[in-house]
């Protein structure tokens, strides 16, 4: 499907290495001399179209040139709405509501599938609305709303979509802050955070588990965790890379109506982490520890065929090893679950509900596994990780933490390879046009001089 995919499309995926911008936006009725709607925001969008038989199509958007972006809206005493328009008649909808004095926000997404993808991907030429499945409690009336950490949603259908592709939507937004009840002589009003931004993680005892075993490196990389054999000897497994966990969890609105929200959890820096390198069955695991949160990675030596990895490139006739589970145990505080139906303090065990073979694996003949791009891994229907710049040994037997020698890359990297070696291509035939019809310019300047020249002479 990449290889069908027109140029603006190809040009368009290399917003995927580059971070998108803050942009302002406001909304001003007709008639009134102020806006009644601020938002500030930096974001991404991607909508996704993926099948068995091809590899994902990508389409993006992002804050990156906000003049192109078109702004519409209303303003009322219970409800108010901001739309964004994007090319190719995308529309992003923020729909807020005062309830109570209390205001909340839901968003939506429309586009029609046949404008932004080629013919090749799909012919669905009607409209498509992808919701976000969680309604997010903002401020008062008399208050803006800040959120300056990483919120990353995927949105889900509205609806069932007829055919055999499959559409994604994920939004990235930061930055954010938004005020649409109580806007005086167009400016926001003092603010209140989200609970993200008011998140403090707890400092690591100084004194280590009895489970934990030697000190990194000093040349140990930030998000980098370990596990070292009894004897001190080597890393039997080694992680590195940017990880956040999404908790989804169910809460009470003021009237009483249960719904779900979504909480995201970036693993700190400073997070302790310990391990085992011999457990019973064989098996090898990393257990990370922060704010009330462990999260265990469970390895597993595999040596039966599978072909059905969700995050490999290619089957593999036989593996080395795998993640064989990932497993999430955290403490229900109110204060970072606001509303939830569980009780305060009540501990929650999240355990995988995946098959083995949907978790990245190392294949035989490859020194580790690696994933650059953002990858979402489920846990189970209400818990996921998020990945990026992840690699990971296991079963490792280096006295080092070096990542060296050849990596078992993940489909998505080699999606992305294959875009840029696209660009490369494209751009040299591009250079060689220009060339040529420079060339032909040259050419027919020096004819028509020297036809001039003959008929004076």
């Amino acid at each position: 499907m990449i290889g069908r995919t027109s140029l603006r499309s190809l040009l368009l995926l290399m917003y995927l290495y580059h971070g998108a911008y803050s942009a302002h936006f406001t909304y001003k009725p007709i008639g009134q001399t102020y806006p009644c709607i601020l938002m500030d925001a930096e974001f991404s969008i991607k909508i996704i179209a993926d099948s068995d038989k091809y590899i994902a199509d990508v389409w993006q958007l992002d804050s990156l040139d906000p003049d192109k972006i078109s702004v519409i809206g209303n303003c009322g005493e219970s409800m108010a709405s901001l739309i964004l328009g994007f090319k190719e008649d995308v529309m992003w909808s923020f729909i807020f509501k005062n309830k109570g004095d209390f205001v909340t926000l839901d968003r939506f997404l429309i586009f029609t599938p046949r404008e932004i993808f080629t013919e090749s991907v799909t012919n669905i030429s009607d409209p498509v609305t992808f919701n976000d499945p969680d309604t997010i409690p903002l401020s008062r009336t008399n208050e803006s709303f800040v959120c300056t950490s990483k919120n990353r949603t995927e949105y889900l259908p509205s609806k069932p979509i007829p055919g055999d592709i499959k559409f994604s939507v994920l939004t990235k937004i930061h930055h954010f802050k938004v005020q649409a009840f109580g806007v005086k002589r167009g400016k926001y009003s003092p603010s209140v955070s989200c609970h993200e931004d008011n998140q403090t993680t707890p400092t690591p005892p100084t004194t280590p588990s009895t489970t934990t075993t030697t000190v990194a490196p000093t040349n140990a990389p930030d998000n980098t965790y370990y596990v070292n054999n009894t004897q001190n000897t080597s890393f039997c497994i080694i992680l590195t890379g940017r990880i956040d966990i999404d908790v989804r969890y169910k809460y009470k609105t003021e009237g009483d109506v249960v719904k779900t929200r979504t909480v995201v959890f970036p693993i700190p820096r400073n997070a302790t982490f310990d391990g085992s390198c011999n457990l019973p069955d064989g098996t090898q695991n990393l257990v990370l520890e922060f704010s009330n949160c462990t999260l265990e990675f469970l390895f597993w030596k595999n040596i039966t065929k599978d072909s059905t990895s969700l995050y490999h490139s290619s089957a593999q006739e036989s593996l080395d090893y795998r993640i064989k589970s990932i497993n999430l145990v955290y403490t229900n505080h109110h204060n970072i679950f606001p509303g939830s139906i569980l009780p305060d303090g009540k501990i929650v065990q999240e355990n995988s509900t995946e098959r083995e073979s949907y978790y990245p694996h190392k294949s035989r003949g490859t020194d580790y596994y690696s994933c650059s791009s953002e990858i979402k891994m489920k846990i189970n229907k209400n818990v996921a990780i998020t990945t990026s710049e992840f690699k990971y040994k296991a079963f490792n037997t280096d006295k080092d933490m070096k990542f060296d020698g050849t990596a078992s890359e993940c489909s998505a990297d080699n999606s992305h390879d294959s875009v840029q070696n696209a660009i490369i291509v494209l751009s040299v035939i591009m250079v060689l046009v220009i060339f040529i019809v420079i060339t032909a310019i040259i050419l027919y300047i020096r004819k028509r001089r020297r036809s001039y020249k003959s008929i004076r002479g």
